[in-house]
């Protein structure tokens, strides 16, 4: 019965409108509130499925811990049962010895006295020189002296070339009064006796194996026997491994091969002169060829010894050492006589033996030995009044 405008009516719905917003506030706020809860929930159920993935690798881990555990809980057993089972060895073991006197120290010395060691030491070195000495020759199979290769051969020895430590390959040139140039005056007077008196031009110089000092030997043979006032050449006929251009420095362009090979080479085409011996001339070996046997054993060497006897008193010929190579065979046809080189500590026993066998069967015409590399020996002969050499 109320009408619109009326204050009572007014009143209630305001009254009614303030509870409807209250009443939606409070539904919004328990909605929102709810949602949290939720929220919450959802968390920790999340978490809840999250730990409980997690429980077999837990478990597995466990597992691993308690397997670990159980392992070392029975190696500890098994040690303790091992020390007890040791403590109880121990306990009933039965020395195997026993001490029935104390140690004591001696008063009398127990080794050697000093004189015991100085009459061992005197004895010791009164037989190790004898008893080295003696091993030394067992082994040893080179000669050492002039002595020892006359006991080894009976060939004609010259005589001996003792060291000479100037570095000088010419060691008879000018004046020289060294030692070893005396001795090579005394090798050019016993000369005349390597061929019971033939009158030898040609003299083949030659050794078993190189470095005896064959090259060394027939250039101051030919120095020695220039000085004396004879007409000399020195033939370089070692023609695989000349040595005489290296020693005297003479050029080798034109040399014995040279001619050898082609007519078109005089003797004077391949003939030098010294230029410190007046009166040597030199032939050196030339070019090394490629077939030096055949060339050593052609016809132009023998007309090269022809012409050289009409020029020369003496030739001396530096050929290849005989044990290596055959080329100085062939040159026994045009030698008079040979000078065989051998050298102390240097050629050997066998050697020897080879020479020996070349003296018997005559393949090389009067073989005589000359001995290089020996020790001055001071005594009339051997260096008496003369320097060093």
């Amino acid at each position: 019965s109320a009408k619109p405008g009326n204050k009572v009516l007014t009143a209630l719905n305001e009254q009614i409108d303030a509870m409807r917003s209250n009443v939606a506030t409070t539904l919004e706020r328990s909605i929102a509130s709810a949602r949290v809860t939720l929220n919450e929930l959802r968390g920790k159920s999340g978490d809840s499925q999250s730990r409980l993935g997690d429980i077999p690798a837990r478990e597995r881990e466990f597992v691993n811990i308690k397997r670990r555990q159980a392992v070392k809980e029975n190696l500890y057993l098994f040690l303790l049962k091992e020390r007890e089972e040791s403590a109880l060895r121990i306990a009933n073991a039965v020395p195997k010895g026993m001490i029935i006197d104390k140690a004591y120290a001696l008063s009398d010395q127990v080794n050697m006295t000093p004189a015991k060691v100085l009459i061992l030491a005197f004895l010791f070195g009164l037989f190790i020189v004898p008893l080295w000495l003696y091993f030394r020759s067992l082994i040893r199979n080179k000669i050492s002296d002039i002595r020892e290769l006359q006991r080894l051969t009976t060939i004609p020895i010259l005589g001996e070339v003792s060291l000479d430590r100037s570095g000088d390959k010419m060691v008879t040139a000018g004046n020289s009064s060294s030692s070893t140039a005396e001795l090579f005056r005394l090798l050019r007077s016993n000369l005349q006796f390597i061929t019971g008196g033939i009158n030898a031009k040609v003299l083949l110089v030659t050794s078993s194996t190189a470095g005896e000092g064959k090259s060394f030997v027939a250039i101051n043979m030919a120095a020695s026997l220039t000085i004396s006032g004879k007409r000399v050449v020195l033939v370089g006929m070692d023609i695989r491994n000349p040595q005489l251009t290296n020693y005297l420095g003479v050029a080798s362009e034109i040399g014995l091969t040279t001619y050898l090979s082609s007519s078109q080479y005089t003797v004077d085409d391949i003939t030098a002169h010294h230029p410190e011996v007046k009166g040597l001339d030199i032939i050196t070996s030339g070019p090394i060829p490629p077939n030096p046997s055949e060339l050593l054993m052609s016809a132009r060497v023998d007309n090269l010894f022809s012409e050289l006897h009409s020029r020369y008193d003496y030739i001396i010929i530096d050929s290849a050492p005989v044990g290596m190579v055959s080329d100085t065979y062939s040159l026994a046809r045009v030698s008079d006589a040979t000078i065989y080189v051998c050298r102390a500590n240097h050629t050997t026993f066998s050697d020897i033996e080879f020479v020996n066998r070349l003296y018997a069967e005559k393949r090389l015409p009067h073989i005589a030995l000359v001995l290089n590399g020996t020790h001055v020996r001071k005594g009339y002969g051997y260096g008496y009044g003369y320097g060093k050499a």
